[in-house]
């Protein structure tokens, strides 16, 4: 019997009661529904990053930013650069400006990334990628507070996207808001039971609940999922682990059940 998403997600988020905390999470790439692009820590156990002013904002921008030169030197060595600019430059359609967006992200050029993300919000208001991608420069630049709402609009653009609600729940994990973040991992998995990166980031959430055998569980349907994940594998031995020296009193304290 196929399981409806909602129901997979109850069935995702059994046993994993909230505690304050941040967890590893794994981002997807950025094309839709890609394998894991790599591991990214997020904000360490405590009290949720405040949210800031737009001048300090704008202070974190500047100090971001990638020079000209250094963007017209970019264009040179990265032939996939240079391709997206042609094909922005012939038709600045929503599809390239998103396109060229990714290349310049990829690059490690956000300043670019993120006038090219907004220029396609602008054409398409419901153009979840480019949401995302304002999401994720907003965090990779250290101000996951400003990205809260580009993430949600990338979930109200397509509620169905499992990669907008992935990057949902790296920022709410790294604003300190655990059990919501969790709540979006395991949406994700129901969306796309394939998506390795949401099974690692649903059990990293476990994990730091002391869910044990829960986050054992999703760390091994990671790796199986994606054999490269070689932390997932490394996860899932410690969490079986932590599971007996908990139920032996090894752990100082019993698995929440």
């Amino acid at each position: 019997m196929r399981l409806q998403p909602l129901n997979l997600v109850v069935l995702l988020m059994a046993g994993c009661a909230s505690v304050p905390g941040g967890a590893p999470a794994v981002e997807q790439a950025d094309a839709a529904l890609a394998a894991p692009a790599g591991e990214r820590t997020a904000i360490q156990a405590g009290e949720a990053e405040p949210l800031i002013d737009l001048a300090a904002a704008r202070l974190g921008m500047q100090r971001s930013k990638t020079s000209t030169s250094g963007a017209e030197l970019a264009e040179r060595w990265s032939p996939a650069l240079g391709a997206a600019l042609a094909r922005h430059a012939a038709a600045p359609t929503v599809r390239n400006e998103v396109e060229l967006a990714h290349v310049y992200r990829d690059a490690g050029i956000l300043d670019q990334a993120y006038d090219h993300y907004g220029a396609a919000t602008r054409l398409n208001p419901r153009e979840t990628a480019a949401w995302d991608g304002l999401a994720r420069i907003w965090r990779d630049w250290g101000y996951p507070g400003l990205g809260l709402g580009d993430a949600h609009r990338a979930v109200w653009a397509d509620p169905s996207s499992p990669v907008a609600r992935n990057t949902l729940g790296t920022i709410l994990q790294s604003l300190g808001k655990t059990r919501e973040a969790g709540d979006q991992f395991a949406r994700a998995a129901a969306l796309d039971p394939g998506a390795a990166y949401a099974h690692y980031n649903l059990a990293a959430v476990c994990a730091v609940q002391r869910q044990y055998i829960a986050a054992a569980e999703a760390f091994e349907r990671a790796a199986a999922l994606d054999p490269s994940l070689e932390i997932a594998r490394v996860r899932a031995r410690e969490a079986r682990q932590q599971a007996l020296d908990a139920a032996s009193g090894k752990g100082g304290s019993h698995e929440r059940r």
